[in-house]
């Protein structure tokens, strides 16, 4: 429903902290009529950051502070939008700067993508995020319909086959025609997932 490629840039003090976070998404393909938001979680509070700025809040349920941030989250996740809906933004490019009024140790920060998520046709409990991150704490119907994910057990957004319901490809991919099953147009997705990515590792090349 969704492609994006991402760049993050890290500018850190002399101590190494970091101190500004820039975050590039360009829009390359939109597979559905959905109204898909994009956004990604820094695992710290949103007190820390002293301003966001580059975002696209054209969803229309965009709830933020003063500071850029989500409102209402948990105090221990800062999410920050990056677009409320992307359906007419294909080519697009945006680029969100996130400043944080304390240095943060970049390892506080986690890793790229920093837990990126879609938000489904513009209902904000209804997140995809990559496969075993754990979802906002404002995301709803977890392991509903075909997810089966079990926060019990620390799995999150795959299907009951063990297919994740996003992807992280460090290339180049061309999405499936439009109502063609990923595993269709690339066959060897299926022993990838279920390898858990030790097989058929160049599987998108197909």
């Amino acid at each position: 429903d969704l492609v994006a490629n991402y760049h993050y840039n890290l500018v850190t003090n002399g101590n190494n902290k970091v101190t500004q976070l820039t975050a590039t998404y360009t829009i390359n393909h939109i597979g559905a009529s959905f109204h898909n938001g994009l956004a990604f979680v820094l695992p710290i509070n949103p007190s820390l950051v002293s301003s966001v700025s580059g975002q696209l809040l054209n969803g229309g349920y965009e709830d933020v502070a003063a500071n850029g941030t989500e409102e209402g989250t948990a105090n221990n996740e800062t999410v920050i939008y990056v677009l409320g809906d992307a359906l007419h933004q294909t080519g697009e490019t945006i680029t969100v700067t996130v400043n944080f009024n304390t240095p943060i140790a970049i390892n506080d920060l986690g890793v790229a993508p920093y837990n990126t998520f879609l938000i489904s046709n513009s209902d904000r409990v209804r997140e995809v995020h990559l496969p075993d991150n754990a979802p906002t704490s404002k995301a709803q119907r977890l392991g509903t319909e075909d997810d089966a994910s079990n926060a019990a057990l620390g799995i999150y957004y795959k299907n009951a086959q063990n297919l994740p319901w996003a992807l992280n490809i460090f290339d180049t991919f061309v999405p499936p025609t439009e109502k063609t099953p990923i595993t269709v147009t690339y066959p060897n997705f299926v022993i990838w997932a279920n390898s858990g990515g030790l097989l058929e590792q160049q599987w998108y090349k197909q």
